[in-house]
């Protein structure tokens, strides 16, 4: 099963849905962020991002995500924030090989 997480871009917040999801399941959540070099950016409250053909394009994975089948309502948190994290580190990778920024080229 595949999700798309809807974190709007301005407040990275991630939903205690998929977490829930993958406890229930016993199923792991893998981040996964997509950029492409040409895009058009929407100036408005979640800086939308429409991706264009004909450009260089990313897909990062992030490391897998476990929830315990029997996790409490404060492991179930923790592993929420895990997973805005690893989304938003996964995203902001994906535009640094796109747009060819990266802390290891001159």
């Amino acid at each position: 099963m595949a999700l798309t997480a809807d974190i709007p871009k301005v407040s990275r917040k991630a939903g205690p849905g998929i977490v829930k999801l993958a406890q229930l399941s016993g199923r792991p959540i893998i981040p996964v962020a997509v950029a492409t070099s040409r895009r058009i950016e929407a100036n408005n409250w979640d800086r939308a991002v429409a991706n264009l053909p004909f450009s260089r394009g990313a897909m990062v994975f992030g490391d897998p995500i476990r929830v315990p089948t029997g996790a409490d309502d404060a492991t179930l948190e923790a592993a929420r924030r895990q997973v805005e994290t690893a989304l938003t580190a996964a995203t902001l990778r994906a535009y640094e090989i796109v747009d060819r920024r990266s802390p290891n080229r001159a």
